[in-house]
């Protein structure tokens, strides 16, 4: 049996003539393939399962052409000695079914384990999370990943023994019925059927676009009640916001409404043919039988007919439903192509690149930075820094200034690798561990379940030494009531208690990962700007005196003038100036 019924999201699939997904599919399970030796060997085994599976449901039709034959002769040891073969045969076919339906099931899991965890690997690996999401979008990463693999490995798990086995039972039957009727009758069937499959395809082409418009429109429909869940209170604040956003949510569902609608009805056809194919398949078997016994059995009796129709129906029968169960196959292929497609962009999106920033040295040196002619093209083709030159290292606290959406943080996604520049070069030496990245918008994601591993994320292991340490920031940062939330217990569960803290205390528990980690280096991109002017003096100083170096991005910049040594200030147009913070009030106050 099939796997059941899924829903796949079919946006932005092109759907290629099948040379192209054989290839990409092959690309697929050799991934698997070079993953596990154990994987491997299911596959032959499955194999030999399908055919023996095929072997005794011969033998079976053939015994029960005999059956009825002693039940005409009224032969009681016959009838006997063949319902004894009979049950046997059902037996061990019962046996090599429920091994069969095991390993395909075990193997749908060792398809899902192999391949998720490949693209694991490469997800968080060089920033890919980052590339497929943010730099060069792909469409549902996370349905890609969670549920197109498992959906796939089921199809492909169950599909592949009977993929690789039919052609030869085909060929098997297709001699029985040549040699038993004639050669012109198996060409009659399995022409037959190919006709239906091509039929059936030329019916599907207008549908495939249609269908994809339906699904976009799903997504766009999920979509509008995800953003009410995500801002239902700002959608609150908002007087007339629910009637505008209940007018925009039934305007969307319409739209889906009248495109499933007119699928239904271009489904009409296809319907119709698969249904009258499935009774056509008797029609044409009875009809070669009939023909055949009336022409050429005229001699047997009663009893060897009936024999004999059981037998030739049974063979002719079994070619016709092995071709149909080609068919059925087929019908699957437009969700197999869709997830094939979607799980090979999604590999193909994640290829390894090189590295953009040089990153060398040992861990004794020191972190540096060494920016030369460094150019940055924003996505709409603005120039947001032109040819800078740049040196970051320890103790030389930087003040990045300027206005909002002029490039800030586009430097910051350049040291960090996650943008290419445009021109220039940065050469970093030291460890990466040695400096830290704290944005604005700070994310506690599961990781974070207890207040340890919220200020020690993203180390996963701690010591008994951390507990006081911890305390003793959360107390500098004013977070104490957090720490009471848990009853002193850093290791509690925090049960949503993260989602309810202001912009200002998410902010407090991120600078408090700085001062547990104490990296050399630390780039704030506006992680400060709902703090007060106290607790932005008290970070700092802790700074200082933990032996910090902050690179500070900020529009907010008089408050933080007296904790850095320099400021680099970028203009709208590209420009830049770099120089120490003394020299710069200086200028700005004449």
């Amino acid at each position: 049996m099939p796997p059941a019924e899924v829903k796949v999201d079919l946006k932005d699939v092109e759907y290629s003539k099948l040379p192209n997904i054989i290839v990409e599919l092959w690309n697929i399970f050799m991934t698997v393939f070079r993953q596990s030796k154990l994987f491997c060997s299911f596959l032959p085994l499955l194999c030999i399962l399908e055919g023996i599976d095929q072997a005794l449901d011969y033998q079976q039709g053939m015994i029960m052409g005999d059956l009825i034959g002693s039940v005409s002769r009224r032969d009681t040891p016959a009838f006997s000695t063949l319902m004894a073969w009979i049950a046997g045969i059902s037996l061990l076919d019962a046996v090599v079914s429920t091994f069969k339906g095991f390993l395909t099931g075990y193997a749908t899991v060792m398809f899902r384990q192999i391949l998720t965890r490949k693209l694991h690997k490469k997800y968080f690996r060089q920033h890919n999370f980052y590339k497929v999401n943010c730099r060069k979008p792909i469409s549902n990463p996370d349905q890609r990943i969670g549920s197109d693999v498992e959906v796939l490995g089921d199809y492909l798990c169950w599909m592949i023994s009977t993929i690789l086995t039919t052609p030869f039972t085909i060929t098997y039957y297709v001699f029985q019925v040549g040699l038993g009727l004639g050669w012109i009758y198996p060409f009659i069937i399995v022409g037959y059927f190919f006709l239906v499959v091509l039929f059936s395809k030329i019916l599907r082409k207008p549908i495939v676009p249609r269908v994809c418009k339906v699904k976009k429109m799903e997504g766009r429909f999920r979509q509008q009640h995800l953003d009410v869940v995500e801002n239902a209170e700002r959608i609150a604040f908002v007087h007339g916001g629910d009637e505008a956003e209940y007018a925009y949510t039934e305007m969307t569902f319409k739209k889906l409404l009248r495109a499933s609608k007119i699928v239904q009805f271009l489904y009409i056809p296809v319907y119709f043919v698969m249904r009258l194919d499935n009774r056509m398949v008797y029609v044409v078997t009875y009809i070669i039988c009939g023909t055949h016994i009336f022409a050429m059995k005229n001699d047997l009796s009663e009893s060897e007919i009936s024999s004999e129709w059981t037998k030739i129906v049974f063979v002719v029968s079994n070619l016709g439903w092995i071709c149909h169960k080609y068919v059925y196959i087929i019908s699957f292929l437009i969700y197999i192509e869709a997830m094939i497609r979607r799980v090979s962009e999604l590999m193909a999106g994640m290829d390894d690149t090189s590295s953009i920033i040089n990153e060398q040295g040992t861990h004794d040196e020191e972190p540096h930075y060494s920016v030369r002619n460094l150019t940055i093209v924003g996505p709409n083709g603005r120039t947001l820094i032109d040819r800078l030159n740049l040196e970051i290292g320890v103790r030389k606290n930087i003040l990045v200034a300027g206005p909002s959406n002029i490039g800030k943080t586009s430097l910051l996604r350049v040291l960090r690798k996650l943008w290419s520049p445009t021109e220039g070069q940065v050469c970093f030496i030291g460890q990466s561990s040695s400096v830290m990245y704290v944005a604005q918008q700070v994310f506690f994601g599961d990781a974070c379940s207890t207040l340890r591993k919220t200020i020690i994320y993203p180390l996963s292991r701690h010591s008994a030494d951390d507990e006081p340490v911890i305390k003793q920031i959360l107390k500098i940062l004013r977070l104490c009531h957090v720490l009471k939330s848990v009853d002193g217990d850093l290791d509690k569960e925090l049960e949503g208690a993260l989602t309810v803290l202001s912009s200002g205390e998410r902010q407090r528990l991120a600078l408090a990962r700085v001062l547990f980690h104490r990296p050399r280096i630390v780039f704030l991109d506006e992680a400060t700007n709902a703090l007060d002017k106290e607790l932005v003096e008290i970070f700092f100083e802790e700074c200082r005196i933990s032996g910090v170096t902050t690179v500070t991005v900020s529009h907010n910049r008089e408050s933080l003038y007296q904790f850095h040594n320099h400021v680099l200030e970028i203009s709208r147009d590209g420009t830049w100036r770099f120089e120490p913070t003394v020299n710069y009030l200086n200028k700005r106050s004449v």
